[in-house]
């Protein structure tokens, strides 16, 4: 172990000894194979827990999620709870054994999960033969349109105080009426209005007026739950060939053609366009669903895309939208991510915007002084 991972393990010995005895945590615990697995904007560790008692041996593989920051308690929370309710529903997630908002054990939030020992649905599609990778693709965007299916009103109504996308509750006279397509299409957007402002990025607002103009014309749909980050390296394969889907912290209440359109963007940005059009045309065949104004979401996505890459190059996070820095090598790859999502937005709003080219050259000289 190094330094870090010492940290980790003081800090998740301290945790465990302090659990309640009822819980199943002992003094004779174990913790062993710790281990920095990634995250970007959280820290990743995998590590087994046994107990030293031979005959009371009870071994398990775990997952810690660890959130940077005291600010991070919110967002933590928030990943805790709809986990917590898509295990209780039956959709494919690992368990969640605690959410611990306490920061003194490190230096923010965390929590402890079930480790999902396989292959990333990415890592499987990569490594299959040509005839495979459809099916794996169709068993993909299966597990999409089964979390967009499900009864957001059915849900806990506690999440829908969780997601950057719903109104406030001085918004409405009264509960939140998921039916109310036209008012959470508005929330929507002005949250991203919002998001671009706090930047001061008056250079974009042509493009949220464009989203607004487009309300008129676009049908919404009820409110679906969303992932946000839905792609196949956020799938894990178990070894008994289960799927399970992980990386919760950006799900929000809204149109599910929104996460779609965020899932086909990934796609083609990774695997091509001749996967994302397999994938739309499977999503179609799977849901039944007549995809309309898609363009509309694309535009949102991009524009999201647009403003968190930015707020990646400042010196502060803010936790209140969701965003966070990130570290300079990802910020490369973003800024080349942001020419592409430019000529995108340029083609499907026809709009002359003059001022993305400024953008770029601000976040390139930014990124050019960070590396000095």
């Amino acid at each position: 172990m190094n330094n870090k991972t010492d940290k980790i393990n003081e800090g998740l010995m301290l945790f465990y000894r302090q659990q309640p005895s009822d819980r199943g945590y002992r003094e004779d615990i174990s913790l062993k194979n710790l281990l920095y697995l990634g995250g970007v904007e959280t820290g990743i560790y995998g590590f087994d827990m046994e107990c030293l008692d031979e005959a009371n041996h009870n071994p398990g593989k775990f997952v810690l999620r660890l959130y940077p920051d005291k600010n991070s308690i919110r967002d933590s929370k928030k990943e805790y709870l709809v986990m917590q309710e898509l295990k209780r529903i039956g959709y494919p997630v690992p368990n969640v054994y605690f959410w611990e908002s306490d920061c003194s054990y490190f230096n923010g939030p965390f929590l402890i999960m079930e480790r999902i020992d396989g292959p990333t649905m990415w890592n499987t599609f990569e490594s299959a033969a040509a005839g495979k990778k459809e099916e794996i693709l169709y068993r993909f965007i299966r597990l999409l349109v089964r979390l967009h299916n499900l009864d957001v009103g059915a849900l806990s109504p506690v999440l829908t105080g969780y997601s950057r996308f719903m109104p406030e509750p001085s918004q409405v006279d009264v509960d939140i009426d998921l039916n109310d397509t036209a008012l959470l299409a508005m929330t929507g957007i002005n949250f991203i209005e919002n998001v671009v402002l706090h930047y001061n990025r008056k250079d974009l607002l042509p493009i949220i007026e464009w989203l607004k103009q487009q309300t008129g014309t676009v049908s919404f749909e009820k409110p679906s739950l969303i992932h946000f980050d839905f792609h196949p390296e956020n799938v894990l394969i178990s070894t008994d060939n289960v799927p399970y889907v992980i990386d919760w912290g950006g799900w929000e209440i809204f149109d599910y053609r929104f996460d779609l359109a965020e899932t086909l963007f990934l796609i083609e940005d990774y695997f091509g366009r001749k996967y994302s059009d397999m994938c739309l045309r499977f999503y179609g065949q799977i849901s039944g669903w007549e995809i309309s104004h898609l363009e509309f979401f694309q535009t949102g996505v991009i524009l999201i895309k647009i403003v968190r890459i930015i707020a990646s190059l400042v010196e502060t996070d803010v936790p209140e939208m969701g965003i966070r820095k990130i570290n300079v090598e990802l910020s490369e790859n973003r800024i080349r991510y942001l020419h592409e999502a430019f000529s995108r937005l340029q083609v499907v709003t026809r709009l002359e915007l003059p001022g993305l080219n400024g953008i770029l050259h601000d976040l390139e000289n930014k990124l050019a002084v960070k590396l000095l």
